[in-house]
């Protein structure tokens, strides 16, 4: 596929299963045709909303072939294939190939710090074993280690197969750096926020897009903010992220984040757990309480 499909808004899916740690497939398609109905430009699962971390192998594998068939190429998919050995890394990656994935999305090692050698190794490794579009995920407050500008200036010279970042990190200032080291020697380098509340600044910044966790269960808001921004409407831009600082609020609860996005999908109808067996139960009755507070700000709206 060409890198030039891959832009816009690609929410960061959840990994919907049941009680038992099994893929609940009519949960997720359901998920993803809502999603791609509403106008999201791409998906992503497996990564960190879908779990990649906690998921048995059969499941990860189960999940990517999933997704790909369901969504039949009505959007570019993009696989997480993160992992602490290079091994299993390069393992998620071919099987991503075989489902027919459009990218993969692949994080830095985390539990032991890489000299930055060792990460340039890492990912140049990578990009000589696989044959898919690899973007590069930074989330520096997960893996304790932050990819710099330079870095993955390096990264986008030496090897055209690593196409963008999607850079999760908490300022805008990273990202700014992205677009002033990387983009002048790689003008199609994509650079998507992680992070909701900075897609606009990404945008006004020159970059690609985002991967907002609010597009799994309020999409409108971040697709018409996009869709608007390119058509240069910034009266209604202006709104959508005036909407989107309300979303973010729903973040703000100190819970695990795929528990959250399960539960706010629940709350707004997109499935039902107790009818489907899914069970989210490691949020607090108290997390519970801050979410049903909180969600009026989304319906008010509505």
């Amino acid at each position: 596929m060409k890198a030039d499909r891959i832009k816009g808004v690609i929410p960061p899916l959840p990994t919907l299963t049941d009680a038992e740690g099994n893929l609940d497939k009519q949960a997720m398609g359901s998920l993803l045709d809502r999603v791609i109905n509403a106008g999201v430009h791409g998906v992503l699962a497996l990564g960190t909303c879908g779990e990649f971390y906690a998921l048995r192998r059969e499941t990860r594998q189960e999940t990517a072939e999933f997704v790909v068939n369901h969504v039949k190429g009505r959007v570019p998919v993009i696989l997480g294939i993160g992992g602490t050995c290079i091994d299993d890394v390069l393992y998620f990656g071919q099987h991503a190939a075989r489902c027919g994935a459009d990218a993969v999305l692949v994080i830095n090692p985390y539990y032991a710090p890489l000299s930055a050698e060792s990460l340039f190794h890492f990912y140049q490794t990578v990009a000589e074993n696989l044959a898919l579009p690899i973007m590069i995920y930074n989330f520096p407050q997960l893996t304790g280690h932050s990819i710099s500008a330079d870095m993955v200036r390096r990264l986008a010279q030496q090897f055209p197969s690593i196409i963008g970042i999607k850079d999760t990190i908490n300022n805008i200032s990273h990202i700014r750096e992205l677009m002033n080291q990387v983009k002048p020697h790689r003008p199609d380098f994509l650079i998507f926020a992680g992070y909701d509340e900075y897609l606009l600044d990404t945008l006004i910044l020159g970059g690609d897009g985002g991967f907002p966790a609010s597009a799994n269960f309020a999409p409108d808001v971040t697709v018409k903010l996009y869709e608007h921004f390119c058509a240069e409407n910034y009266s209604t831009v202006f709104q959508q992220r005036r909407d989107l600082s309300r979303l973010a609020q729903l973040f703000s609860i100190n819970a695990p984040l795929p528990d959250l996005l399960k539960h706010l999908l629940a709350m707004t109808g997109m499935y039902t757990p107790d009818g489907n067996g899914n069970k989210t139960n490691r949020l607090s009755p108290e997390h519970i309480a801050e979410l049903k507070d909180l969600l009026p700000l989304r319906e008010e709206k509505e």
